[in-house]
């Protein structure tokens, strides 16, 4: 096999496997520092890789503008869902929450996948 496809299918895989850590990561820092089992994860990682697509192909910023703006796009929108919606579950419940929490993430992910449509 050419050294060059082996060099790319490494550089790939490094590269996947870094999204996947990122995500796992992330999901288990909602889940730690929150005890909320965020079903929507997923939804606003797809939502950060739309907002980098569309800032490098369409403004035609460079990669690493373009991953920024994803994540800085990223963080608002879990900002905004925590403030709008965890915050006031949180406000209301007091303690057993986290059945609620579960049943809103679930409600949030079918949301945002079928505005995505």
């Amino acid at each position: 096999m050419d050294p060059t496809i082996m060099q790319n299918l490494l550089v790939a895989g490094l590269l996947r496997g870094g999204l996947y850590a990122l995500m796992a990561v992330g999901l288990a820092l909602v889940f730690g520092v929150m005890n909320i089992c965020h079903f929507a994860h997923g939804e606003y990682y797809v939502l950060g890789a739309y907002a980098a697509y569309f800032a490098f192909v369409t403004y035609g910023l460079n990669p690493i503008p373009a991953i920024l703006s994803a994540a800085v796009l990223s963080f608002f929108a879990g900002v905004i869902s925590d403030r709008l919606l965890f915050y006031q579950l949180r406000k209301r419940s007091k303690g057993e929450w986290v059945m609620n929490a579960f049943l809103l993430t679930a409600g949030l992910s079918v949301v945002v996948q079928t505005v995505k449509r």
